[in-house]
């Protein structure tokens, strides 16, 4: 039986990893070899970040309504990763920034949420921590929104040009 303590320690690793790159990838120039490269490293540290996740069950012990997460990240990972290697549809650039963006910006949700976790039981109940893990998630709902149509419209506007 697969314990939690590789996939734990497997996890924790490409949190950090993916945790920085998120932030150089959304902060550098895009477009760049430096960015493609770090993009790309990116990717398989949050797929390996998200393929960990699957074998942890320390709060529930079994499957639970946080494993949900690893299949949105997935597919936000994909719908941005795989429009920009095959360079298709025609319009597979939105398609990259709109899922990067939100790849990048939920790892830092789920981080904060983490930090939620750890940190909150100090201060908050239960119920209360539920209800600030909930706000967190909303905020960054909408922060990431608004960061994946200021790209878009960023890069709308330089093929104007």
């Amino acid at each position: 039986m697969l314990t939690d303590a590789l996939p734990s320690k497997i996890h924790i690793g490409a949190a950090c990893i993916t945790l920085v790159l998120a932030a150089l990838v959304l902060l550098m120039p895009k477009g760049t070899r430096f960015h493609k490269r770090t993009g790309y490293v990116f990717s398989m540290a949050l797929l390996a970040l998200n393929i960990s996740a699957a074998f942890l069950f320390n709060l529930t012990g079994r499957f639970n309504f946080l494993h949900v997460f690893v299949w949105i990240s997935l597919g936000s990972l994909m719908y941005g990763i795989v429009p920009a290697i095959r360079r298709k549809p025609a319009h597979w650039l939105r398609m990259h920034i709109s899922g990067m963006t939100g790849a990048a910006l939920g790892v830092w949700a789920a981080g904060f949420a983490e930090l939620t976790i750890r940190l909150l039981p100090w201060f908050l109940t239960a119920s209360q921590i539920i209800v600030a893990a909930i706000g967190t998630g909303v905020l960054f709902f909408f922060i990431i929104g608004f960061l994946v149509r200021r790209f878009q419209k960023s890069i709308a506007q330089h093929y104007k040009r």
